[in-house]
């Protein structure tokens, strides 16, 4: 059992070491022309988000290409569920249980991507 009196600065650098990966098993092989432009295209920012409130209650949060593309799809999928909702309703006079189905929306989990 190791204490604080047998702590070295050269045990813990190799410890470190020993965890430390290769660059590419993080990124993926940037030499890769795909790998490099798909990981530009979401690290470019598309809506940076600022609060008016102090820097340490920040959103701290830009939109990247990948997190437009989901809010994007989102917003297209609620307009046409609101317009399915208005044609439901014009049509069968169930206006009110359209509505409610459209306000209850699906959960996070069930949503799906492709």
């Amino acid at each position: 059992m190791s204490d604080i009196h047998s702590w070295s600065i050269a045990q813990e650098i190799s410890a470190k070491e020993t965890n430390i990966k290769p660059i590419n098993d993080l990124f993926g092989n940037l030499r890769n022309k795909e790998t490099a432009t798909r990981l530009l295209n979401h690290s470019k920012l598309i809506m940076p988000i600022i609060t008016p409130i102090y820097p340490e209650q920040s959103a701290a949060f830009n939109v990247n290409y990948s997190t437009h593309k989901i809010i994007m799809k989102t917003l297209f999928e609620g307009l046409k569920k609101l317009r399915d909702v208005n044609i439901v309703g014009l049509k069968t006079g169930a206006i009110e249980k359209a509505w409610e189905k459209w306000i209850k929306g699906i959960k996070f989990e069930e949503k799906v991507f492709v």
